[in-house]
């Protein structure tokens, strides 16, 4: 996007109704940031001791015990420049979601999300 005659990575957001696997066509768009240096995703299954992972695929190519499962949780890692002062530190932000109502085993409760900031 350009923004101020000067090229920003942006964070967007499309939604469409029927959903479908074409992502760069159809719905509404709209930008949610804009100055993006990095995005990253982490997922966790359920267990205390399950670690984040940096891929989590539920079809039949991903692990087994991923599978036909969501995550319980994802970390989300975004850092931001200042468009005013290139010499400024990016603006780091850490936020950790729980994914409510996965289709996964309905005996088991999530864990509790993790700080941000905190842990691993």
């Amino acid at each position: 996007l350009s923004k101020g005659g000067k090229n920003t990575q942006c964070l967007w957001r499309r939604s469409a109704t029927p959903l479908d696997d074409n992502v760069e066509e159809g719905g509404n768009k709209s930008a949610i940031t804009h100055n993006v240096k990095s995005i990253k995703f982490s997922y966790r299954g359920f267990r205390e001791d399950d670690e984040w992972v940096d891929q989590w695929r539920s079809d039949n190519k991903g692990r087994p015990d991923h599978q036909n499962k969501f995550p319980h949780l994802v970390k989300i890692s975004l850092e931001l420049d200042d468009p005013n002062n290139d010499k400024a530190k990016p603006l780091k932000e850490t936020m950790v979601v729980r994914v409510l109502f996965p289709n996964n085993d309905p005996h088991i409760s999530a864990p509790n999300p993790v700080t941000p900031g905190v842990g691993p």
